[in-house]
């Protein structure tokens, strides 16, 4: 047991103590107990890491429960659905997931998206691929993940799908006309 603190009354019923009792922690295997002091309020639960790795497999059930509409495929490892206006496809392999996601820019603006893609060092484990005439965007996840950094790296690869997307306004600007400048 653990001293930790002297108290004077039970904090949960808030009933006195004629002397000053120890707030006392319990652990072992993975359990903990905290005595308050009062002989009817004593809790046990279990310790469990605040941020736990997970495998391959629960990725796609942590993505499938924030799509539209998910559907398995191939024994569970593969995952189609929407999120927003995007199309997502995922798949689990051995050596951990990939997650491609549509872009909203036609297959002919195709190689400006990889030169913005190219210039960004951030982002090594994604590419652009072309599939039924539509432009994805795949990010390559590593194996061990915890759920905040898949949570991050996924915000980060919606914000960079955002980034590679055309507006609406985005037509080609014009050269300048030599000796002349803009």
């Amino acid at each position: 047991m653990v001293q930790a603190k002297r108290l004077t009354h039970c904090q949960l019923c808030r009933s006195s103590f004629a002397s000053g009792r120890d707030l006392s922690l319990g652990v072992g295997r993975g359990k903990f107990q905290v005595k308050t002091g009062c002989a009817a309020h004593t809790y046990i639960g279990s310790i469990e890491p605040m941020d736990k790795m997970i495998d391959p497999l629960r990725v796609l059930n942590w993505l499938a429960a924030r799509i539209v509409a998910p559907h398995w495929a191939i024994a569970s490892t593969v995952l189609v659905g929407e999120l927003g206006a995007r199309a997502i496809r995922a798949r689990s392999f051995v050596n951990g997931v990939t997650i491609a996601m549509t872009l909203d820019r036609p297959p002919d603006r195709a190689a400006e998206a990889c030169l913005l893609l190219a210039a960004t060092p951030e982002v090594s484990d994604d590419s652009l691929y072309l599939a039924e005439s539509q432009l994805w965007l795949l990010r390559r996840y590593p194996v061990s993940l915890t759920e905040t950094e898949l949570d991050l790296l996924f915000k980060q690869q919606l914000a960079l799908a955002a980034l590679l997307a055309l507006s609406s306004g985005a037509d080609a600007v014009p050269l300048p006309i030599a000796g002349r400048y803009a």
